[in-house]
């Protein structure tokens, strides 16, 4: 799969839905049943809402368990959809400018599928693997910014644990360390 394919090629179906008038611990069985982060609410089949894990905990932590609430109670409703054929770059975008880590795929009024963070990470990250490292090199250190002075990373990785660059695992990826775990 590429970056240039569409949101069709990569969107999950089934998408898991409930009820707007379902309770909360019907919508808590079905995000962990399934293992999932967010269910779509349906009103008369037609897309109303969503509940995430984010806004189940929001609800508990504001108003405490309550079995007479519905998922229409706690549903997000400013609802952020695409058609199947959007580009997955232009779905990624629109995720970061919307602060969501789920969308629903719609087409012609009806629920196709969804699309996760992770589903357009993971695209991302293989596309990633098969291109030349960009960036940082073994002979030009990478710089952090702490208090407005750039700080290589080895300075940080000192200052931070204590420890040589490379001694807990991490930095191999920005330097090669043969001494490193995972080298």
């Amino acid at each position: 799969m590429l970056v240039e394919d569409t949101v069709n090629s990569l969107m999950h179906w089934p998408v898991a839905c409930v009820e707007d008038a379902d309770s909360i611990e019907d919508v808590s069985r079905v995000l962990v049943g399934n293992e999932i982060g967010v269910v779509l609410v349906l009103h008369n089949r037609v897309l109303v809402g969503v509940v995430s894990e984010r806004d189940l905990a929001a609800q508990l932590t504001t108003v405490g368990k309550s079995s007479d609430l519905s998922a229409g109670d706690v549903m997000s409703t400013e609802l952020v959809t695409v058609p199947p054929e959007t580009p997955l770059l232009e779905a990624a975008r629109i995720m970061r400018e919307a602060h969501v880590r789920h969308l629903p795929v719609v087409s012609d009024g009806v629920v196709a599928g969804i699309v996760s963070m992770r589903d357009l990470f993971d695209v991302f990250l293989c596309q990633a693997d098969n291109l030349p490292a960009v960036g940082v090199s073994d002979d030009r250190p990478a710089y952090f910014f702490k208090n407005r002075r750039p700080v290589t990373w080895e300075t940080r990785m000192r200052t931070s644990n204590g420890r040589e660059p490379g001694a807990h695992g991490c930095g191999s990826r920005w330097k090669s360390d043969a001494s490193s775990p995972g080298s």
